[in-house]
């Protein structure tokens, strides 16, 4: 799984600052049993906000990135519905109000 965060999103035209997104990058499971020192991780987190401040403070974002941002997020929830919804068809489970 890869997260990210503390970025400029092209397509949102808007700096990631607030929230954190995940993928699933790695079908190798030896990659998921590495540990990462807390620690070393805040410090670069801490330098990687500080280093693109400036940036945020600025609205990159025009109306084209908006509606980007709303149609990305709407699929998303969208296909998590419909997942959620295939798996319990696969259980044989009943359906409920979707």
């Amino acid at each position: 799984m890869t997260f990210y965060d503390l970025g400029y999103h092209e397509e949102r035209e808007r700096w990631i600052t607030k929230e954190w997104f995940w993928y699933r990058a790695h079908a190798d499971t030896d990659i998921l049993q590495q540990h990462i020192d807390k620690d070393e991780v805040r410090e670069t987190l801490k330098r990687r906000l500080e280093s693109i401040q400036l940036y945020i403070e600025r609205n990159t974002q025009t109306q084209r990135g908006m509606i980007f941002e709303i149609l990305a997020d709407r699929t998303i929830a969208t296909l998590s519905k419909l997942l959620t919804l295939l798996l319990s068809l696969a259980r044989g489970q009943t359906l409920g109000v979707w």
